[in-house]
């Protein structure tokens, strides 16, 4: 699940996995740097984290148990050069007047 907080900038990533040990989100946005995003587990089993971005596209992906790339379901799909493919995310923040 992905949400918007137009006000403050920030993007909400949440994923279901709860047997996993540990969930990074990557993306351009940070490099691909699995220590920038890590998520945190919540009660209910899911991970989230939350980043602030500015308007544009970003390509994604979250690292499972630092082995496993999983894809988010909701998010559009493109190829990327390693041959799999990498979850696209476009924002574009109203501002209000």
């Amino acid at each position: 699940m992905i949400k918007f907080f137009p006000k403050t900038g920030k993007v909400r990533f949440e994923i279901e996995h709860p047997k996993a040990e540990s969930i990074a989100l990557l993306g351009d946005f940070n490099d691909w740097d699995r220590f920038a995003n890590p998520m945190k587990q919540l009660t209910n089993g899911n991970w989230k984290t939350e980043v602030k971005l500015k308007d544009g596209q970003y390509h994604f992906r979250y690292l499972v148990n630092n082995e496993h790339w999983l894809n988010d379901d909701q998010a559009p799909r493109v190829e990327n050069p390693f041959g799999s493919d990498d979850s696209v995310l476009e924002i574009t923040f109203e501002v209000e007047t």
